[in-house]
């Protein structure tokens, strides 16, 4: 598929759906510890209980004359019986209140974990049903161009023959002219996939595992703000108790250690499993080094090598300078027209066989129409201009629209925001429009000074 190695969807959601596992195992322990706490709290008031039962009957029996040491007996059965319902408390409390919060915790977070399992895989199978229809379309473009090598070899070799059978080569000819209508629609199918799957995985990417990852990143908020708060409250009653407990608030507080906020989920998965998105999927002709325009091009320039003289004059000479940069220079200095790709836009004729080129060979005639039309807003009345922008953006800029184009999430989201904040300006599609038109002068223009668009264009021009 043309892309440099990246994380798999799926193996993300797996990763994060672990570390939220491991996080409620971690969650049980700390629970745990508060129940043995709470047992060992209870075990302490009814060991001090049975102690002041077997003192009940002590001062009774004391006369008179050690009346101080009565009162002072007193004293201590009254503070057994003050510790015993400390402790008791305290032990309700862990049992009750924290235990309670983390199981509540636990159960709230799993029922969002299920929702977020269902709603991730959803998106994940969406993106990845695109990219099977994209990788289907480009097989059978390839399976066509791989068919058509062994009629073109045997055209070539029957017109090799000292004296070849006109009626046999009119059978290749007509044979191979289908084979490269085959490969035309073929690759007219693969590029409109190609550019829908490019779309998807940059909504995906950009938009819906952004969502995602958000979700859970969520949940680790809240697992980390329970978690704060049930520790605040434990040290909240063992410094209102002070009693003497077997586990203290030192090792509680180690065990939530491990919840840290600054751990995100995308620091997480780079130190884990590596966190990479895909680049940009592109074209990828046949596997013989064909011509950037495609094995159909290849095809008929052989044929049409076979059918004429090596004149080397007039376009030819131009057909063959423009394959090197050398050539693109020149045709630059010596027609105004081809300068630069303003000069293309500004010159009514050019324009029209730019955008026949965009349309035809790149599919892609929505980016010159996209800055075509923002020049146009740009120049609209200022009662008009929220209407024209809401048309722009709905048949250019988001996603689905009729005429698409290929802005990364960050232009979308910032004229998303200006149009929902009712905030439209003359500049909203200034840096979409600049991003669109580096695509046009980095790609789509040099291409274009070396297709056969371009070579009727100087020959209309010359005329």
């Amino acid at each position: 598929m043309a892309t440099s190695n990246y994380t798999d969807p799926n193996l993300i959601v797996e990763v994060l759906e672990r570390r939220c596992e491991e996080g409620f195992r971690v969650i049980q322990e700390v629970m745990n510890c508060f129940k043995k706490l709470s047992e060992a709290e209870f075990e302490y008031a009814r060991a001090l209980l049975k102690a002041k039962e077997s003192l009940i009957l002590i001062p009774d029996s004391l006369d008179k004359e050690l009346k101080p040491v009565k009162l002072c007996w007193i004293s201590i059965y009254k503070d057994l019986d003050n510790k015993i319902s400390k402790h008791i408390e305290f032990g309700n409390a862990l049992a009750t209140d924290l235990v309670q919060s983390l199981q509540n915790y636990i159960k709230v977070t799993e029922l969002d974990l299920k929702k977020i399992h269902a709603d991730a895989y959803k998106n994940i199978r969406v993106y990845k049903d695109a990219m099977l229809v994209f990788k289907k379309k480009k097989d059978f473009y390839l399976q066509k161009c791989k068919e058509a090598e062994p009629v073109q070899n045997s055209l070539t070799q029957v017109r090799s023959n000292k004296n070849p059978k006109q009626r046999e080569i009119k059978q290749l000819e007509d044979k191979l002219e289908k084979v490269k209508e085959a490969i035309g629609n073929a690759e007219t199918e693969y590029r409109n996939e190609l550019k829908k799957a490019n779309s998807r995985q940059a909504h995906f990417f950009s938009l819906a595992l952004q969502r995602i990852l958000n979700d859970f990143q969520n949940i680790d908020n809240q697992k980390y703000e329970v978690c704060k708060q049930v520790l605040d409250k434990y040290q909240d009653l063992y410094s209102k108790f002070s009693l003497v407990c077997s586990i203290t608030c030192k090792d509680i507080n180690t065990i939530f250690g491990g919840f840290s906020p600054n751990n995100d989920v995308i620091s997480y998965l780079t130190n884990t499993i590596g966190f990479e998105k895909p680049s940009e999927i592109q074209f990828e002709n046949y596997s013989n080094n064909l011509s950037p325009s495609g094995s159909l091009n290849s095809l008929n320039n052989n044929n049409n090598n076979n059918n004429n003289n090596n004149n080397n004059t007039g376009l030819n000479r131009i057909a063959t300078a423009v394959l090197t940069p050398g050539g693109i220079k020149q045709l630059q200095q010596d027609y105004i027209y081809l300068r630069n790709l303003q000069a293309l836009i500004n010159d009514p004729i050019s324009l029209d066989y730019f955008m026949k080129y965009l349309k035809e060979k790149e599919l892609s005639d929505e980016n010159l129409l996209f800055y075509t039309i923002v020049n146009q807003f740009k120049c609209s009345k200022l009662e008009e201009r929220n209407a024209i922008a809401l048309n722009i953006y709905n048949q250019y800029v988001k996603l689905g629209a009729p005429l698409q184009v290929n802005l990364d999430s960050e232009h979308v989201d910032e004229i998303e925001i200006a149009i929902n904040s009712n905030s439209i300006n003359e500049n909203i599609f200034d840096n979409s429009v600049n991003f669109i038109i580096s695509i046009l002068e980095n790609h789509s223009y040099p291409r274009f000074l070396t297709s056969g668009y371009c070579q009727e264009l100087i020959k209309k021009k010359g005329n």
